[in-house]
């Protein structure tokens, strides 16, 4: 029942958009994104599902924005990570993290990916975090028995008003493994304390290719 509630949401949403809005998604991208949410319905209702380990590209006319932190002793960071639907790497930044509790130092991370693509002036984003807290915190931001920390609560408030700025976006959980050049990103960032827009280029041998997520290699 959940997935044809899911399929008529999409329906009746994509109708809204072309009355009122005057805007259409290509078909071929609607299914897309609907699958997209129909495989992470039944990832949710089924813990026997083996977890994905590899990265999959945008559909076109996305962007990706994968982000993740590395915590240090004295010192962290974060990354955000941008693609496109053939898996190249548009956009790399880095940011200095001052929370010390991981969840809301994921979820500033998150929020502040959500500012730089704002500023890309991105229209269509799919946002990926390999923390399920910070996914779950971003959908449930109107739920009437949020129990969220104060601090989270104006996260996620900040996400949703920069949000607003985008014509479509998605918020989802991937695992660790799928989400590793932005982990090593931020690894690289809070080593080096570099921190700002990156060029991709500086990480060609690994960042440029599509299917380095999945895999275990190391920034140098």
């Amino acid at each position: 029942m959940e997935g044809a509630a899911t399929i008529f949401e999409t329906i009746w949403r994509e109708r809204n958009d072309l009355v009122h809005n005057g805007k259409c998604i290509p078909l071929n991208q609607l299914i897309i994104h609907t699958n997209r949410r129909l495989l992470e319905l039944i990832q949710n209702q089924d813990t026997t599902e083996v977890t994905p380990t590899t990265w999959l590209p945008p559909p076109i006319g996305w962007h990706m924005c994968n982000t993740d932190v590395a915590m240090g002793v004295n010192s962290s960071a974060g990354a955000a990570v941008f693609r496109i639907d053939d898996g190249s790497i548009t956009d790399i930044h880095t940011t200095r993290i001052m929370q010390c509790d991981p969840l809301a130092g994921e979820l500033y991370t998150l929020t502040w990916g959500a500012e730089q693509a704002a500023k890309l002036g991105l229209k269509n984003v799919i946002f990926q975090s390999d923390s399920k807290g910070v996914v779950e915190a971003i959908k449930g931001v109107f739920s009437k028995d949020s129990d969220l920390h104060f601090n989270i609560t104006n996260l996620v408030v900040r996400f949703h008003a920069t949000a607003k700025k985008f014509e479509l976006w998605e918020a989802c959980w991937i695992p660790r493994i799928a989400n590793c050049v932005a982990h090593d990103v931020a690894r690289w960032a809070n080593r080096s304390s570099r921190f700002g827009e990156v060029e991709p280029s500086n990480f060609h041998s690994f960042l440029h290719v599509s299917t380095a997520d999945g895999c275990s290699n190391d920034l140098s």
